[in-house]
């Protein structure tokens, strides 16, 4: 099992971008933010659980949404 990890999600040219502290460039970029959400919920999930920081258009974070390992709040649509 990974480490877990804190990602955000902020604002990014043309939408919004997964980021990861551990990384220079984006894990991803979404043109809603809610798209984001849900890509960074499936990455936090995958990496063994953590946090997921949800900053708004100023920059400021808005929201923080702990995700538990085995629990996956946006299970795939099937």
């Amino acid at each position: 099992m990974a480490q877990a990890e804190t990602m955000h999600v902020t604002p990014h040219e043309g939408g919004w971008a997964l980021t990861s502290p551990s990384r220079k460039t984006p894990v991803s970029v979404h043109p809603t933010q809610k798209e984001a959400i849900e890509a960074g919920h499936r990455a936090v999930h995958e990496i063994g659980g953590g946090e997921l920081l949800v900053h708004a258009r100023s920059g400021e974070i808005r929201d923080k949404i702990t995700v538990a390992p085995g629990h996956d709040p946006f299970p795939p649509r099937g």
